[in-house]
């Protein structure tokens, strides 16, 4: 490895100049009685005496960098294990290269450095001059803009600080958004994942951002968004019509709003079907956008409104898939995908479980096993559907149980990282403190507590919590599960579809390729966050994972190197045996109904209405998994179709 700067050539003739005029003056003295000869030997030795010194400095000043391993504890203790990565990162970033198309995937484990190894790669490279080695210019998208901030702070402590550029929304909008071929002059130039995908939208913005570029750093996974709309969505947004556009307001969103109605109709909760084309005028939508932009001054929430308008035109593009899932429905835009130069990584700890990566040939996992041992850690599984919907259903004594089992577990010298949902953040800091723990840092607030609360999209790449010694993961970080289906099809080569309706079983997908979406975004999820402390050679950590779900909590812990896995722990919460009773009654009150109803055909939707049920708790009710159903489909009275009951 090289770490060289660029210097000043030597000069011999300005030194050959000097000499020779300070000899001249000498000479030219009454002391001066040499010959010309000797003049011209005095004046070679003084120039290679100065060649000498000039050189000498030359050597010394060269390796400005010293060894990145000498004082790295993971080089220490792991050696060539750790080093032959670090050294394989190099050729990638600055030999290699993987054509336009292919982007290589690295999931060196977290906690060994991958970002601050890349930056300090970069960082030299941009000041080191080797004849074997071409100089590179680069793009590095960062996650968050503090991040970008934190690259450019780190890259600009050389010489050549000019060459290093951070794009943020301030300064981009007053200066260099008017400035675009200035940019090509920078060797390294940082943006956010959210502007590059901004510029999947902008070809003169995205040709200035590469244009003369050669290697592309995408750190940490991207994820694309994902467009829904819902009747909620509608009444939320309508607050900030005026009234006097209610009317046009109405008219461009009612074609959305039948979609929802209509398939409601079609398809019961347990489904996931892509929508056929929705007929809408996009005329219509241009022309309620003018009249919100020529009312903009005397409207409120102004971005929200323009955000919806994207939505409505994202569902009704050609080009997009659109899913319909319990009263909602979801797409994406298919411009925004991945886009590279000449050379592309993206680095990402959890790559190797995460299922998304499978999706696409042209995204090669370059996969890296783990070195870090975890002899020294423990792994918990507390068994409790910590789901959202299931939290809230046992919100006061889950939030009781868990705060007395964390409150138990922690021995006076612990630092206690506890990642939940955001929802969730206040009323488990009620909960801790009324157990006495009274000083808790939250989120971005964290100011060197012994107790800190995060949540889960909040954490990739914070070393806030390095030195902490248990991590507690008390929430499950679902998404709606129709855009894991989105997901799929942004991350999949182009022409990718979703084929029919596809089925759903206790909350997760039937068919195993859509599963796997699910299964391993809630485990890089877990281990993303699990890995925000003891970021050491060697661990001594304790890990409580809060889920019902054995596979992701494999999936996640199966990472780490050595790991043990403890006995799992009961929260020792009862369900509630009310809401038990109660499905119970229903379901009874359903099967006597359908037992009295003469042979004939019946539409779900006037049973639904004489029982008094939702469209969600009749499809739920009316499980083939449930004994007293699939007796009366066993005995051949009862016949399942989509929209109708047959009774023989």
């Amino acid at each position: 490895m090289s770490y060289h700067y660029i210097h000043e050539v030597i000069d011999e003739e300005d030194i050959l100049y000097k000499h020779k005029k300070l000899l001249e003056e000498f000479y030219s003295t009454d002391d001066g009685k040499a010959s010309q000869k000797e003049t011209e030997e005095m004046l070679k030795e003084i120039l290679l005496q100065e060649r000498k010194e000039k050189e000498l400095k030359y050597e010394e000043d060269i390796i400005t960098f010293p060894s990145p391993f000498e004082h790295d504890p993971y080089a220490v203790e792991y050696k060539n294990k750790y080093t032959t990565k670090i050294e394989t990162l190099e050729k990638r970033l600055l030999d290699w290269e993987t054509g336009y198309k292919v982007f290589n995937v690295i999931n060196m484990e977290a906690g060994l450095g991958k970002s601050l190894n890349t930056n300090r790669i970069i960082k030299e490279h941009v000041n080191e001059f080797l004849p074997d080695r071409l100089p590179r210019k680069f793009l590095i998208v960062k996650k968050f803009n503090k991040d970008i901030e934190e690259t450019v702070n780190y890259i600009q402590k050389s010489p050549n600080e000019d060459m290093i550029l951070g794009i943020t929304s301030e300064n981009w909008s007053c200066y260099w958004s008017k400035r675009l071929d200035e940019l090509e002059e920078k060797r390294v130039l940082v943006i956010s994942h959210k502007r590059y995908m901004d510029l999947c939208l902008n070809d003169e913005f995205r040709n200035a951002f590469t244009r003369g570029r050669h290697t592309l750093i995408i750190d940490e996974k991207l994820n694309f968004p994902v467009y829904s709309f819902t009747a909620n969505t509608y009444k939320k947004v309508q607050q900030h019509i005026p009234p006097e556009l209610d009317a046009e307001f109405l008219r461009v969103s009612t074609p959305f709003l039948e979609t929802i109605k209509n398939s409601k109709l079609s398809f019961d909760i347990n489904v996931c079907v892509p929508v056929e084309e929705i007929k809408v005028n996009t005329e219509e939508i241009s022309a309620f956008r003018s009249l919100i932009q020529n009312n903009k001054f005397s409207i409120n929430n102004i971005m929200e409104i323009e955000n919806y308008i994207d939505t409505l035109y994202t569902l009704v593009d050609k080009n997009n898939t659109v899913i319909y899932h319990a009263d909602r429905l979801c797409t994406y835009d298919s411009r925004i995908k991945l886009w590279g130069l000449k050379n592309n990584i993206i680095l990402d700890a959890s790559a190797d479980i995460d299922y998304t990566y499978k999706l696409n040939k042209n995204v090669k996992l370059k996969k890296q096993s783990g070195i870090v041992k975890h002899n020294n850690s423990t792994a918990y599984r507390v068994n409790f559907n910590s789901g959202k919907q299931s939290i809230n259903k046992n919100k006061e004594n889950f939030f009781k149980s868990i705060s007395s089992l964390i409150t138990r577990n922690k021995q006076n010298e612990d630092k206690v990282l506890i990642v939940c949902l955001k929802s969730h953040i206040y009323e488990l800091q009620t909960a801790l403190e009324r157990e006495g723990m009274l000083s808790i840092g939250l989120g971005d607030d964290y100011k060197n507590e012994k107790v800190a609360i995060n949540w889960f999209g909040n954490l990739i790449g914070k070393n806030n919590y390095k030195d902490f010694s248990q991590c507690w993961i008390i929430g499950t970080p679902n998404i709606p599960i129709e855009a894991h289906l989105i997901n799929y099809l942004q991350n999949s080569i182009s022409g990718a579809k979703i084929e029919g309706p596809v089925h759903i079983k206790k909350g997760r997908f039937k068919e195993d390729k859509y599963k796997l979406l699910q299964v391993s975004h809630l485990a890089c999820e877990i281990y993303q966050s699990i890995k925000r402390i003891q970021r050491n050679i060697m661990p001594n950590a304790k890990y409580y994972i809060v889920n019902s779900d054995e596979e992701v909590f494999q999936l996640a812990t199966n990472k780490m190197k050595n790991l043990k896995i403890g006995k799992i722990v009961e929260l020792g919460i009862q369900k509630d045996d009310k809401r038990k009773k109660t499905k119970e009654n229903k379901v009874l009150n359903l099967v006597n109904y359908i037992k009295n109803l003469t042979p004939g055909v019946y539409p779900k939707k006037q049973v639904r209405e004489v029982l008094n049920l939702s469209s969600n708790n009749f499809s739920r009710y009316l499980n083939p998994e449930i004994i007293e159903i699939k007796e009366l489909i066993d005995s051949g009275k009862l016949i399942i179709e989509k929209q109708k009951l047959i009774i023989k």
